[in-house]
């Protein structure tokens, strides 16, 4: 990861956007989230599309095309 992408990924995270990271995906790629620039262990989440549905359904609004 270049510095440009963790200078961005700081501030977003100083803005309160928070990075939820698939567990699922995490396994079927093989990845280790300590590699993962800024990943820490409560960011996992065991199924991020189960994570989408869930807020969709308790009251966050979900973009569909990603």
């Amino acid at each position: 990861i270049d510095d440009q992408l963790k200078t961005a990924v700081d501030k977003l995270r100083s803005e309160g956007v928070r990075f939820d990271v698939c567990n699922n995906t995490l396994e079927a790629m093989k990845l280790d989230w300590h590699t993962l620039y800024g990943v820490k262990e409560t960011d996992i989440v065991p199924s991020g599309f189960l994570e989408v549905a869930w807020l969709a359904n308790h009251g966050w609004a979900v973009d569909p095309m990603n």
